[in-house]
């Protein structure tokens, strides 16, 4: 018979799902309903007519309504697709050049005794305990200065500074976990360090290279204030900070907000729901730890 404690386990997470989940679902809810349906008190928790014509609008076709009225495409429609376009020009890129600078960094800080290791440490992790809201004001002054406000290369690397330091902290601690037989046996072979590097640490890390991959392009999709202040407009903008606007045009009904809302957050829904498991493999230790 399973102990009382254990069925408070099970509700305790059922409750942190609902609560996780439950607002994700009604704007779904909302973005599939027609507007004469999302007004109704209470609103219905499963719609009696639902629709894709919202998510038609937002990327600016038309629709009918139920009654045969014509529905004319969101106001902004054109700007919601360029945010799209800008937030992938800004993330692939982030993704590329933050993977190719934290795994020879991770494997190197999580391997082998370098010298001021500790001091590379503290430096590298401790611009991350600097609150970025604080960095606004100089990051905002420099953009200017030099130009780099509106542009994409500031945003790239702006999101820089906070994937390369997280990332590298994840993959320093999932080098240390790997086992060192088969890097010691490469070794006794002949093969150098780089070579024992490319041919056996990152074939045994691939699992938690792809998922440092994928959380710094969600990082990069979903990042908002540094987007908002240094993007200069709408020219540059990302999809996330742009959804601000979108959301104050006259033109745009809830359904369609909820629409654009969802388009926002379904890469981040598809990645982790297929991804999973390559998230759920990376383990973390101490990345003091010293392994050869």
């Amino acid at each position: 018979m399973a102990k009382p404690s254990k069925y408070l386990v099970y509700l305790a997470l059922i409750l942190v799902a609902f609560y996780s989940l439950g607002p994700v679902y009604y704007i779904f809810i909302v973005s599939i309903s027609w507007p004469k349906d999302v007004i109704k008190i209470p609103s219905p928790l499963i719609p009696n007519d639902p629709t894709i014509a919202n998510y038609m609008r937002i990327f600016g076709y038309g629709a009918i309504d139920p009654m045969g009225n014509p529905l004319r495409p969101a106001g902004q429609y054109r700007e919601l697709i360029r945010g799209m376009i800008n937030s992938a020009i800004i993330g692939v890129p982030v993704t590329i050049i933050t993977t190719a600078v934290v795994v020879p960094a991770g494997y190197v800080l999580g391997r082998y005794r370098v010298k001021a290791k500790n001091a590379l440490i503290a430096i590298l992790f401790g611009s991350r305990t600097i609150p970025p809201v604080s960095l606004l004001v100089p990051f905002y002054a420099f953009y200017v200065m030099t130009g780099l406000r509106g542009t994409y290369i500031g945003l790239i690397l702006v999101h820089l500074t906070i994937t390369i330091p997280l990332m590298t902290w994840i993959l320093m601690g999932y080098f240390a976990t790997l086992p060192t037989d088969l890097e010691k046996s490469a070794r006794i072979d002949g093969c150098g360090r780089f070579s024992t590097f490319t041919k056996v640490a990152i074939p045994l890390a691939k699992p938690a290279i792809a998922s440092t991959a994928i959380l710094t392009f969600l990082y990069s999709w979903n990042e908002f204030l540094y987007g908002m202040l240094l993007s200069g407009g709408a020219e540059v903008q990302p999809f996330t900070p742009f959804l601000t606007t979108f959301f104050q045009n006259i033109t745009v009904e809830t359904s369609m907000a909820a629409a654009a809302m969802m388009t926002n957050i379904t890469p981040a829904i598809l990645v982790a729901a297929v991804l999973q498991r390559y998230i759920t493999s990376i383990k973390i230790i101490d990345p003091g730890t010293v392994v050869i």
